[in-house]
Formats: structure tokens, C-alpha cells, sequence
């Protein structure tokens, strides 16, 4: 099944975060390495990371290469299943992947750690100038990069934008700003021709990287159509999808306690709990309806015929409680009467109804006592 339709409130939640990361990227190179030119001096290590589903769109597959530089060759990997804690909704799919894929990267040993994070996704190039790629960079401090198949709409640059830049694209690794009328702001992204082929890649600012350095780099990590790093990480999630279905154990990925998102934001979104709280409760409601509908050869199961006696406040004669006294009387008798009940539980349902009524004048005694069946 998959996950329900978030309200509106929580969208509005997720809006006002993005808003507010998106405050917290930096744009310019902060980088313990450089690039110069065409060439890149300092880089070891780059990451790629990417999320595969499972057909019930509740469960997926985080992975998280690392491959050397300029080598290619993968010297870490890592896959573990996930249970998606949201619902998905264009524009936020951050929050559905981010969580897991941070979770996933801080679990990459310290002398193998990406000096940069390729995503498959956006970065500033966003209505709110905070897709997966700056998201995941502001909530791990690495530098990232956002590397998307599809042209997102965002101000005037469109897919008819994206189809004029393309136009004018040469050959492999050509590259060009993907801008629209507006030329008085910085581009948002460029767009990238990896390979011979037509197909071309949107690449956007994740966090610490400029424009130009996250081009650079991309365009020296294609081998293929995408990022070798992506490639990876995309070839391991899938692989992993279907190791599963082939009666495979995967190793679950440890989430952090669910009070949000995740919730690796750190943000307080209580609509969130309430939404998943009713959700819990149908579950559990109908699961117990299911439970009580089943009989057992046309006979109630065991459990049904448990039974427990229940006190009820015993009323003196001007209408008043009565006293603790009397009240452990009660409780005396009660006790009684459920030892008693087991005992002629198991005499022969033979019996006359003169044994009935004498059963209900012993109970009627007892007073202030009444027998249920849970």
C-alpha cells in the first residue's frame, strides 16, 4: 500500500523548511580541493547516492558509492532497506530520501569520506532553490552536486528552454548555462552533454560548489550518460531490489525515532505525527476487526472465552459509595467468584435449569458484582 495523501498543512510545513535551508547554502567553493581549468588537483573520493523503490512505494533501497579519483574504481559500497516515513509529493522528494541517504553516509569510514556527493536529483535549480542535492549537503556538510535526467520548470526556464540550450550543445562534455529571459541573476544550472549522444543531464549547485566547479567535475565522472558514481549507486540499488525478490536478506537501515520527518531535519512538524498517529490507528482497528471475525470450526477460539469479573461501585441504601471496608468485601467475594466460575466451568453442561438458577441467585448475592466476557 502505498502512503497516503499528506494534508495540506504539512506541505506547508515542508515549504517554510526549505525556505529556511535554503538560507544556509553556500554556492561558492569551499573545498579542500580545486580545480583549474579542466583539471582538478586534491579530490581522492566522490560519492554517488541514489534510492531504488520496491513495488508497494512504502519500502525502498538506499545506496551510497564511493569511488576513487580520478580511477573510477568503487572502493566502498553500502545498500540497506528502508521504511519511506512520508508521503511522497512533487517538489519534496527530500524529504522522503534524505533522511536515509545522510543516515547511509555517516557510515562511510573517515579515510574514505566523499570530498563530494553526486545526487540524483536538483540542487538550487528549485522553485525554492532547496532540492535533495542542497538538502542532503546542508544536513551532512559535504559538498554536493544535483544531477538531474528531467528539466524542471523553474521561473522561466523550461523544457522549451532546455530543447534551444541543447540545440547549441557540440559534442561530449559541452556544456552551457540554463537561463532563461531573465539575464540579470546568476543561472541556476547548466546543461551538460555527458556523452556523443543527445541526451543531457541538468547540473545545479548542491552545497560548498560552484556553478562552474560542479560542471567540471560532472563532465570528468561521465563515462556513460550519468556520473559513474550515480551509475554505481544506481546499478547497487536495483541489484538489491531484486536480491530481495530472489529470497535474499538485506540489511535494515537504522532510522533515527520518528518525532518529524525522520527525522534527520531536525524540524517539529506535529500534523505529521497526527496524520501518521490515524493512519496507525485504522491499521490497528482493522486489524483487530479481522482478528475477531475468525472462528475456529464453526466454534469461538479459547481466547474468547476468557473471563474476568469487574468491580462496580456498590451504592449504600441514602445512594452514597460505600466505605474501603466494604469495598474489600467486595473484592473478597469477587475473587471468590472467579475461582468458583473456573470450578463449574468444567461440570457436565447436563444439568438441569434448576442449577442455572441457583447460579444466578449466588451471583445476584453477590451484589455490586457483574460477570463479562472478554
Amino acid at each position: 500500500m502505498a502512503p497516503a495523501k499528506a494534508p495540506k498543512s504539512l506541505r506547508e510545513s515542508w515549504v517554510a523548511e526549505q525556505e529556511r535551508l535554503a538560507k544556509y547554502c553556500v554556492d561558492t567553493d569551499s573545498l579542500d580541493w580545486s580545480v583549474h581549468g579542466q583539471f582538478i588537483e586534491g579530490l581522492r573520493h566522490v560519492a554517488g547516492v541514489d534510492v531504488s523503490f520496491f513495488p508497494d512505494g512504502v519500502h525502498a533501497v538506499a545506496a551510497v558509492v564511493v569511488c576513487s579519483y580520478p580511477q573510477m574504481e568503487v572502493v566502498y559500497e553500502d545498500c540497506a532497506t528502508f521504511k519511506l516515513r512520508v508521503p511522497y509529493m512533487p517538489g519534496f522528494l527530500a524529504f522522503r530520501e534524505v533522511p536515509a541517504l545522510k543516515a547511509m553516509l555517516e557510515k562511510v569510514p573517515s579515510k574514505l569520506r566523499p570530498q563530494a556527493v553526486l545526487v540524483d536529483g536538483n540542487g538550487v535549480f528549485h522553485p525554492r532553490r532547496c532540492g535533495s542535492a542542497t538538502h542532503l549537503g546542508i544536513v551532512t556538510g559535504l559538498a554536493t552536486i544535483g544531477v538531474a535526467k528531467d528539466v524542471l520548470q523553474v521561473g522561466d526556464v523550461t523544457v522549451e528552454t532546455a530543447r534551444e540550450v541543447a540545440d547549441k550543445l557540440q559534442g561530449a562534455s559541452d556544456w552551457a548555462p540554463l537561463a532563461g529571459n531573465d539575464n540579470s541573476s546568476e543561472p541556476l544550472a547548466a546543461l551538460l552533454r555527458p556523452a556523443s549522444s543527445k541526451k543531457t543531464v541538468v547540473i545545479s549547485v548542491g552545497h560548498k560548489v560552484s556553478l562552474r566547479t560542479a560542471v567540471v567535475l560532472t563532465a570528468s565522472l561521465c563515462k556513460a550518460s550519468i556520473p559513474e558514481p550515480i551509475r554505481q549507486a544506481d546499478l547497487r540499488s536495483r541489484k538489491a531490489v531484486r536480491a530481495w525478490f530472489e529470497g535474499t536478506c538485506l540489511r535494515k537501515l537504522k532510522m533515527p525515532r520518528e518525532d518529524g520527518a525522520g527525522d534527520l531535519l531536525q524540524m517539529m512538524m506535529p500534523e505529521l505525527n497526527v496524520f501518521c498517529n490515524a493512519t496507525n490507528v485504522i491499521e490497528a482497528d482493522t486489524s483487530k476487526s479481522t482478528k475477531k471475525s475468525k472462528k475456529h470450526d464453526g466454534k469461538v477460539s479459547k481466547a474468547k472465552l476468557a473471563w474476568r469479573v469487574k468491580a462496580v461501585p456498590i451504592l449504600s441504601a441514602d445512594g452514597l459509595h460505600t466505605n474501603s471496608t466494604e469495598q474489600a468485601v467486595a473484592e473478597e467475594k469477587c475473587e471468590s467468584a472467579m475461582i468458583w466460575g473456573k470450578a463449574s466451568r468444567k461440570a457436565s453442561a447436563a444439568e438441569d435449569s434448576s442449577w442455572s438458577v441457583g447460579v444466578w441467585k449466588f451471583l445476584r448475592q453477590l451484589g455490586g458484582l457483574c460477570v463479562v466476557r472478554t
